[in-house]
Parts: structure tokens; sequence; C-alpha cells
């Protein structure tokens, strides 16, 4: 048994398909197939059994995923801690890292400025996309890391809590009294609420609490995009629910109204997320980091 013999095993357990295992591998079918019957032989078992629907694996075969699973892990962590070693190599090349569209339009800007003072070898690209779609991309590649706001269920995805933020509700005009007053959104006459997309993971959170009552709104209107949500609170009597990071400098800059919520209890999870089966290089690794300490610096200040 070797590595590559593990990871074409694997792919064809996540992919539940040969043919599609090996597209992603980028190997013709043949060649996954007779690595398989190797590994078969090798142990005596069957791994997979032929659906109608691909392929399904066996009772061996699920055991043999569990321990690739932890062989990898283990592997990408020595590498990781072998990159750390080579404390000569300079920090330089290209990091992709994917942020929800609020974080983007809240932190990019200071962060981005921030992080190339400090790392000016460093060319940075930035991939907008929601919590579901973050996920995907970290699979596949297209991004080194994720900055996330939803606990991911993924196997190959590791997640690492970086900070918690204030959900606040925000209006262009005083709603519930002076800046930065606590409100209950059950008890706020005529609240026209503005709601994320049905698709968005927080909207679903809003719309389950209207239904229960926790949440108390006149009138809602669905709009995709923290953009024009702001745009529609700041000329009109309407309101939307964000986390602090994605308004900290409208507010700072007196153009909004931010009421942070007592009741009901709605907070907004900083999370970096990347692949465990990939190793972070020096570079990615640094990069993650850096971002992970440095998000949290725009979230809620504890004001109220």
């Amino acid at each position: 048994m070797d590595l590559k013999q593990i990871s074409y095993f694997m792919l064809i357990y996540e992919e539940g398909s040969f043919s599609k295992a090996a597209s992603k591998a980028g190997v013709v079918q043949p060649a996954l197939s007779s690595q398989v019957r190797k590994l078969e032989s090798e142990f005596g078992v069957s791994l997979f059994v032929r659906t109608s629907r691909g392929v399904e694996p066996t009772a061996a075969g699920n055991l043999l995923y569990d321990l690739a699973t932890s062989i990898t892990k283990e592997i990408a962590d020595v590498k990781q801690k072998l990159a750390e070693l080579v404390q000569s190599e300079q920090v330089s090349g290209s990091i992709k890292v994917g942020l929800p569209p609020s974080l983007a339009r809240g932190i990019f800007s200071p962060v981005i400025t921030r992080f190339s003072a400090d790392y000016p070898n460093v060319e940075i690209r930035m991939i907008e996309g929601f919590s579901g779609t973050l996920t995907e991309w970290v699979k596949d590649g297209r991004v080194d890391f994720a900055i996330g706001a939803v606990p991911v269920e993924s196997a190959g995805i590791r997640q690492r809590k970086i900070h918690q933020d204030q959900v606040v509700l925000i209006s262009g005009k005083p709603l519930a009294g002076s800046q930065f007053t606590p409100c209950r959104l059950d008890q706020i006459p005529n609240l026209k609420l503005i709601l994320p997309s049905k698709g968005n993971s927080f909207g679903e959170t809003v719309r389950k609490l209207l239904i229960e009552g926790k949440i108390v709104a006149q009138s809602t209107v669905q709009i995709d995009g923290t953009s024009g949500s702001l745009q529609l609170t700041r000329s009109t009597d309407w309101a939307c629910l964000c986390p602090f990071v994605a308004v900290h400098a409208d507010v700072e800059n007196n153009d909004i109204f931010a009421y942070p919520i007592a009741y009901p209890a709605l907070t907004w999870d900083l999370l970096v997320l990347y692949d465990e089966k990939t190793p972070l290089t020096q570079r990615r690794h640094v990069s993650s980091r850096w971002w992970s300490a440095n998000c949290g610096r725009y979230a809620w200040p504890g004001r109220g």
C-alpha cells in the first residue's frame, strides 16, 4: 500500500464513482481500478460494491477510509511542521482567500492594506462567496483558505473559530433609541425588516425566529447582498440585520445607526476553513494565521 493508492481510494470513496474520481484525479479509469484491485488483493477484502448509482463502500471500505483519513491528516501535519522549520524561506508568492460578502465589504480594504504592508512579496486574491460555496472552493482548491461564518460539517475540511461577532440591527434613522442602545426585535413598533435570501444560512435563522415570534416585523422584503440592504436602509425606514464587522466603517462615520440585539440572541462566528489533506506551505500557513488574527480586529468592540 502506498500514498497514491490511498489517495485514489479516498477519491473513489468520496465521489461514489470510479469515473468521477478518475476525472478529478486526472487519470484514466482503468488506472484507478487497478490500484483498488491491488489494495483488495493485499488485504484480501472487497472495498466497494457496484450499484446502479455508482459504487458503495463495504464495511472494510468504511474502515479503511477512516484509517486513511487519519493517515493523510498526520502526513499533512508533518509536512506543515517541516515547512515551518525552513526559516530561510522567504514568504512570497500568491494566496487566494475566500470571504463571505458581508465580511469582504467590511474588512477587505483595511485588512489587505495591512497585509500588503507586512508581506509585500505575497500577491493576494480575494473571492466572494456564501458559506456553502466557500466550503466547496476550499475542497476543490480554488482558494487556499476561507474565512466563513457557518460551522462546516464536511469531510476533509478543518475549521477553527477565530472570533465571535455581534449581529446588530442597522437603520438609517433612530428606531430603538440612541446609537448602540440594546434592542429587542420583538418590541420595535412597525419594524420593516430586510431579509437575506432563502439560500443564505443566516437568512434561514432569521425566518425561523420570525415564525416563532421572537422577531416581530410589520413588513419584510428579501434582498441578496449586504450592500443593497444597506443602501435601502440609508434612504428609507427599512432596517436590516448584519454582523457589526460588515458595517464598522459606516458606524464610525456616523452614516447609520447600529443597535446590538438583546433578544433574541444572535451571533456571527468567524471561522477559518482549509483542506485538512492539503498541507499548508509556509506562505499559506503564515497568511492564514495572519488573517485569523486580524479579521476580529473590526468585530463588535463591546459598546453599549
